[in-house]
């Protein structure tokens, strides 16, 4: 698949956010698709944070501290303690992966962003889609999408990246709730972006993660179950935003695309 404009924005925000040699990230350029997909894990939070963003993509990839004031004065402060507290939780410890497990196609994977061969976890796997987490050689947390169960590995490697240090402590947070690893497909002069795979990983206060479309209802949702989501049976039609939800229907992490402003959830009567 040619590589789009998308994925080279990513990489250089990538390049950015990561403190690993430029060679390194490069490489992913090169590699084949499955081995860069989302170009590593904050490619689309950097993005977001430099362009398009009222809502902060993490829109709210920051759920603003004012936002948060905003609340306090609304809801009695022991349901905004409990509210909070949701989105600072991860209780998935996950599950070790056996190192002999890990070949050369996903080892070359964890070598790229840093991460480290002994510290990889399953964490949950849902839809044919694994979700994975390790510690590169700061302590700082790496995220990948792979297969199902480890004994796949070989099969279908990794795809993913780290955390620096600043990032790491922003997740979880009430400004950082999810980290979305999801793929992404534009097709020159559609009006919007297609979901390839849905995939990431929430903290303990989202209950399920939407998908927009240009007219700002949602054509697909999922569950946050054991703090992964995951989907890859997705329609194939424009999106605008990707949305988490607690388990009240609020929404508590809001990532915005590049179609959005040209979509009905950009129009005043939804920000009303």
């Amino acid at each position: 698949m040619k590589t789009t404009e998308n994925t080279r924005d990513s990489l250089a925000v990538l390049a950015d956010a990561n403190p690993y040699p430029p060679d390194r990230i490069a490489a992913l350029e090169r590699a084949p698709e499955r081995e860069r997909t989302w170009a590593l894990i904050l490619a689309r939070s950097g993005e977001q944070r430099g362009a398009r963003s009222s809502l902060a993509k993490l829109t709210p990839r920051r759920v603003a501290i004012a936002a948060a004031v905003v609340i306090a004065l609304a809801v009695p402060s022991l349901a905004l303690s409990s509210q909070l507290g949701s989105l600072l939780g991860f209780s998935n410890r996950g599950t070790s992966i056996d190192k002999r497990k890990i070949d050369l196609r996903a080892a070359s994977a964890l070598d790229i962003t840093g991460a480290s061969k002994g510290t990889v976890k399953l964490l949950a796997a849902h839809a044919g889609i694994g979700i994975y987490v390790a510690r590169d050689g700061a302590g700082n947390p790496c995220y990948f999408v792979g297969p199902p169960n480890q004994n796949s590995l070989g099969e279908r490697g990794l795809s993913g990246g780290c955390l620096n240090a600043a990032a790491s402590q922003q997740f979880p947070s009430p400004a950082e709730p999810v980290i979305d690893m999801s793929t992404f497909v534009y097709r020159p002069g559609a009006v919007g972006e297609e979901v390839r795979t849905l995939a990431g990983i929430a903290a303990d206060g989202v209950a399920k993660v939407e998908v927009l479309g240009l007219n700002c209802q949602a054509v697909t949702e999922v569950p946050v179950a054991e703090n992964v989501y995951a989907s890859s049976d997705l329609p194939q039609t424009p999106v605008v935003a990707i949305r988490g939800l607690d388990e009240n229907g609020k929404q508590v992490f809001l990532s915005k695309m590049r179609f959005w402003d040209k979509s009905a959830c950009a129009s005043p009567a939804q920000n009303h």
